[in-house]
């Protein structure tokens, strides 16, 4: 019964930044929750947001945060227990996609201040 307790708050804690996404909006989430999303599991003893916040941790100076993570090895986040390869490859996907974005965004803000 015992296990059966602890693996319902583990799955609450997971469902948690989907329900906040939902109730209250992207803008509401950490980047830890966003990325708890896209990862959506965590290990058995840590939540999908725990894994998340350790895979931020990498983010050396300057970049931080999720676009710290553009500069972070494969072989650095298969190191973290909970990510292979799969979430790896899906985590630097994340962070290319985003920096497309960041750049397309400033190239967009210089040619319509022309």
């Amino acid at each position: 019964m015992r296990e059966q307790q602890k693996e319902q708050k583990l799955q609450k804690e997971r469902d948690m930044p989907y329900e906040k996404f939902l109730r209250f909006g992207a803008e509401s989430l950490t980047e830890s929750e966003l990325l708890a999303i896209i990862l959506r599991t965590g290990t058995r003893d840590q939540s999908a947001v725990e894994l998340a916040e350790q895979v931020l941790s990498l983010a050396r100076y300057p970049r931080e945060g999720i676009l710290g993570l553009y500069d972070v090895s494969l072989e650095e986040l298969t190191r973290i227990k909970g990510i292979g390869i799969v979430k790896a490859v899906k985590l630097k996907s994340l962070t290319e996609l985003s920096m497309r974005i960041s750049r397309r965004t400033v190239g967009h803000r210089m040619m319509t201040k022309k």
